[in-house]
């Protein structure tokens, strides 16, 4: 609820995919992220909260916030570790990552990039679209989505069509407040 564009940016993507699984709120968590066959999913996109190494307390990796059990356990405690992410078996395309600080250097696992992104690497897919700093939630929705209309229905390839519509942001196309690169220039794309 605290995300409301989350949602919007997950049903917008639905729509351009002809197939597709979506987890949205008491869906989207952890053991049903696991049980998922991820390696035949081309592209992963989660559109959550995410903290950097050392948010909390004795808690030494980034992570992924999930929806929490009624009951927590080890394997499934709402929080998708970097750990558990190498651990996953990826194939995919693309791993977007919609949320706060994904591509963060603070922490101890990665240099260069956070222990999100080299963690989605590791497990196995090609490339991965992380944020800098925090981001804003309707400029979100809006950069993925558009982004992802663009790499689908045209030849570009995501990186291209990310560039693409950045330029569009600078513009002042989507708003004239997201103009200002706190909204655009946290998103980054690192891969193949």
């Amino acid at each position: 609820e605290e995300l409301p564009f989350t949602a919007k940016e997950l049903l917008s993507l639905k729509s351009i995919f002809n197939k597709n699984t979506i987890l949205e709120q008491g869906e989207a968590t952890e053991g049903n992220v696991k049980s998922l066959v991820l390696k035949d999913f081309n592209i992963l996109h989660f559109a959550t909260h995410a903290e950097v190494s050392n948010t909390f307390d004795d808690f030494n990796e980034p992570f992924l916030v999930l929806t929490p059990p009624i009951i927590s356990n080890e394997k499934d405690d709402g929080l998708l570790t970097t750990s558990e992410i190498s651990n996953l078996n990826l194939d995919a395309y693309l791993v977007i990552l919609s949320a706060c600080d994904t591509g963060a250097k603070k922490n101890q696992y990665a240099s260069g990039f956070s222990g999100l992104i080299s963690s989605f690497l590791l497990a196995g897919t090609n490339s991965v679209v992380a944020t800098h700093w925090p981001v804003e939630d309707n400029a979100g929705y809006l950069i993925i989505t558009e982004t992802m209309k663009k790499f689908i229905n045209s030849d570009l390839d995501f990186a291209e069509a990310l560039r693409i519509t950045k330029i569009e942001f600078i513009k002042g196309k989507y708003k004239n407040n997201f103009k200002n690169p706190f909204f655009w220039a946290s998103y980054i794309y690192v891969g193949l």
